[in-house]
């Protein structure tokens, strides 16, 4: 009696099974990729790790973090009293909103145009020149002009959430 040889028909059996599991493979790899692809059509990135501005955006939005932090200060050092009570809170806002823009949220720009209106009418009331209120009047129509500047053609405005 002679025994029957199996051994060519397991190997044929494993490297079957090693084929379906990389087709397996591939197939969610060109699922997944296509999932991504697809939901991002037709509107910027939502995701913060992917989203990018221009250094000059970001030169801009530091440059006003570090002046708005030097006038909390600078506010807080003239004493707790009016008027200067009144700057030291609305740079703190200030402060918030340019953290809140740093994290991409639209809220933070709208907070910060919000801030310039009272402090023009505060900064007239304490008899500061009209010229000298309108430029702070200014700071967010340069904002929104800077935050106009594109990389890889999409601006940071149109990335805000």
């Amino acid at each position: 009696m002679m025994k029957k040889s199996n051994l060519g028909q397991e190997n044929s059996n494993v490297e079957s099974t090693n084929e379906k599991k990389e087709e397996e493979k591939v197939d969610f790899v060109e699922d997944s990729v296509t999932h991504v692809a697809g939901s991002n059509e037709g509107r910027a990135n939502s995701d913060p790790a992917n989203k990018k501005r221009h250094g000059c955006v970001t030169t801009w939005l530091v440059m006003v973090l570090v002046i708005t932090a030097v006038s909390i200060f600078a506010n807080l050092a003239e004493g707790f009293y009016y008027p200067w009570n009144i700057y030291f809170l609305m740079s703190v806002g200030q402060l918030v909103c340019v953290i809140l823009m740093f994290n991409w949220k639209i809220i933070g720009f709208w907070g910060f145009v919000g801030i310039q209106l009272p402090a023009f009418f505060l900064n007239m009331s304490v008899g500061l020149e009209t010229f000298d209120s309108l430029v702070g009047l200014l700071a967010p129509v340069i904002l929104y002009a800077i935050m106009q500047i594109k990389r890889n053609n999409i601006s940071a405005w149109d990335q805000l959430d």
